[in-house]
């Protein structure tokens, strides 16, 4: 009797925007996650499930540090080092030939004070995946306290995620703390073709360094105190638009 090989699911966006909580939501997994209030991402490094079955297949989740990582600087100090922990695993698993059936990026519901900060994570985000596999991105708009605010987030679905959808990819609004909608939907991922992303085959084929790869390049085109300034209202906005968690 063959096997199936785990399908495997990457699960990115800034910090604070509930990866964790969707993973250990969906595989049962019981990944750190900081208290209601806590400030401080806890998702220092690249973390997978144990294999769980999900619609009939045997199912990896891959939980990731976010951008905007706050927490001590000697655990994770930039968004550099963060994308370096992210593209070292993805290099490990393109070695072994291990391809991934989907990309989730999550991200709570829009506030325009940062959409600049918005499309600066966003933009590292797709240049790691290369538009070519954005039929495989699932963009998760998870709730907001206010549960209002339906111009914003059109707009976010017109413009900064629009290259997503124009590809295929899906942008859904998650309602409740169960992850209800991203877990029927999941069951999509599952039955795509899996792909490698563009960091992998530059990195792999093409034996870029890091800082050379299209998402190394807008990271390092971004000077420490627009980073820094990213950072700060990725921070302000944790704290007075949204329920705390990773």
């Amino acid at each position: 009797m063959t096997v199936e090989n785990p399908k495997v699911i990457l699960v990115m966006g800034a910090t604070g925007t509930r990866k964790t909580s969707f993973i250990n939501t969906v595989s049962g997994s019981n990944f750190a996650v900081p208290k209601r209030g806590d400030l401080d991402s806890c998702t220092a490094n690249v973390q997978k499930t144990e294999p769980f079955k999900f619609g009939g297949h045997n199912v990896v989740l891959v939980d990731t540090p976010g951008f905007g990582f706050s927490g001590h600087e000697n655990v994770v100090g930039t968004d550099q080092e963060v994308l370096k922990r992210i593209a070292d695993f993805l290099c490990t698993e393109y070695a072994k030939k291990v391809q991934l059936s989907g990309v989730i990026y999550m991200h709570p519901f829009p506030e325009v004070r940062i959409q600049r900060t918005v499309k600066h994570y966003f933009g590292i985000f797709s240049e790691l995946c290369g538009p070519d596999v954005f039929d495989h991105v699932t963009i998760v708009i998870t709730p907001s306290d206010s549960g209002e605010e339906e111009e914003k987030l059109e707009s976010l679905k017109k413009c900064t995620f629009a290259d997503v959808s124009e590809a295929g990819g899906r942008i859904l609004v998650e309602t409740d703390d169960t992850f209800s909608v991203t877990r029927n939907y999941l069951l999509t991922s599952l039955n795509e073709k899996p792909v490698f992303l563009k960091i992998q085959r530059e990195m792999g084929d093409q034996n870029m360094s890091l800082k050379d790869t299209s998402a190394g390049r807008v990271l390092s085109g971004t000077q420490k105190k627009d980073e820094k300034s990213h950072r700060i209202s990725w921070k302000k906005f944790r704290r007075g638009f949204w329920r705390i968690d990773v």
